[in-house]
């Protein structure tokens, strides 16, 4: 019996960090960058070697998108540089944008994404600092009438 209590405290005590994170938070200025792959709506074409036929097909499109967003650890979150968002729509910089957590997932809502809409942003947080701060989080940017994009963002 007392080897099972020992073994008991055992596993509770090396359960202890999973618990003290229980309360995920997003809090400081982290860097993310995000990557967005779309197909061009214009045709590249070659001819066949034998001359008498054309392969054609859409190339593919990247970009990426990086910056800076401060989080208040209280639901304000304010986009402090971003490297294609100006005239193309996303976030304006220096405006605060409410976001949520709940378990290890936040979202901010009510983005603009320049096609006359708001897109979703959602953060799977991750690696928690002593304090249950997510030092990194995946990004998923859904955007109304766009292909999504997605990358992830660590604290400075």
């Amino acid at each position: 019996m007392k080897k099972v209590l020992i073994a008991g405290l055992f596993m509770l005590f090396a359960m202890a960090p999973a618990f003290a994170t229980s309360v995920a938070s997003l809090n400081g200025t982290y860097n993310f960058q995000l990557v967005q792959s779309s197909t061009s709506s214009t045709q590249t074409c070659a001819n066949v070697q034998s001359g008498t036929g054309k392969v054609c097909f859409n190339l593919p499109t990247v970009e990426i998108t990086t910056g800076t967003i401060s989080f208040n650890g209280k639901g304000s979150a304010t986009f402090l540089t971003c490297s294609s968002c100006d005239g193309k729509g996303g976030p304006v910089i220096g405006h605060a944008y409410a976001y949520t957590v709940s378990g290890y997932v936040a979202n901010i809502n009510g983005v603009p994404n320049g096609n006359g809409s708001n897109c979703a942003i959602a953060f799977s947080l991750g690696s928690f600092n002593t304090s249950g701060v997510a030092t990194t989080a995946l990004i998923l940017v859904t955007n109304s009438g766009n292909s999504p994009m997605m990358g992830s963002a660590n604290l400075r």
